[in-house]
């Protein structure tokens, strides 16, 4: 497993590596990789304070070259991703510092003033990370801020030609988001978070029919 300070794009890279690698083990029953507390230890020290909450960079960047825009709210290249993998890391360690780490992000998500709409990079997704963090808490607070985002967000959305149909950058993922709303402790961010199914037993091939 690379490290942290050996990759390009940063944060980013390692919470998604992460995320998925866990959840594939989860999922196949494999071993976790020895490694894996020491790389989230790297990643929430590059978190840093903002408001309420905390953020990390889209991209590590040279000293002196830091932008704005480097900083972000949304599922794909903010915080609202980094909720999963704390929450992940919670239920798998039970480790208090790991729920803190999820809360801080939560509060950063929530606060951003970006208005951007989609699942992928806007308030639909970070409405997905809100919910997440309320299935792992129970927390009412945090399923009425995900609905009110939620709410922009069906407010804001307009078709285009350039993604037309797109379930990640058009109206279809705000749709799904509406419909997941309906029953929130179901909910499941499409395509990304596990969805409940129970995971596979070992099998012989003369038992698969």
């Amino acid at each position: 497993m690379f490290t942290l300070y050996q990759s390009k794009t940063g944060c980013v890279t390692l919470r998604f590596c992460f995320k998925k690698g866990t959840s594939w083990c989860q999922s196949s029953n494999g071993a976790l990789p020895d490694s894996l507390k020491e790389r989230l230890q790297q990643l929430a020290e590059c978190a840093e304070p903002i408001g309420r909450g905390i953020r990390w960079k889209r991209k590590i960047r040279k000293q002196g070259r830091e932008r704005a825009y480097d900083y972000v709210s949304s599922w794909c290249n903010g915080s609202a991703g980094f909720i999963h993998l704390w929450t992940l890391a919670h239920r798998m360690f039970r480790e208090q510092r790991y729920f803190t780490l999820a809360e801080k992000t939560a509060w950063n998500v929530w606060e951003d003033p970006d208005k951007m709409t989609n699942l992928c990079c806007g308030l639909a997704g970070r409405a997905y990370g809100l919910l997440n963090l309320y299935k792992h808490t129970g927390e009412k607070a945090w399923l009425h801020r995900a609905q009110e985002l939620a709410n922009r967000a069906a407010v804001g959305i307009t078709a285009s030609t350039l993604h037309e149909n797109s379930l990640y950058k058009e109206q279809v993922g705000v749709a799904v988001l509406a419909a997941d709303l309906s029953r929130p402790e179901m909910s499941s961010m499409p395509f990304f978070e596990q969805e409940g199914w129970p995971a596979p037993q070992n099998e012989s091939r003369s038992d698969i029919r």
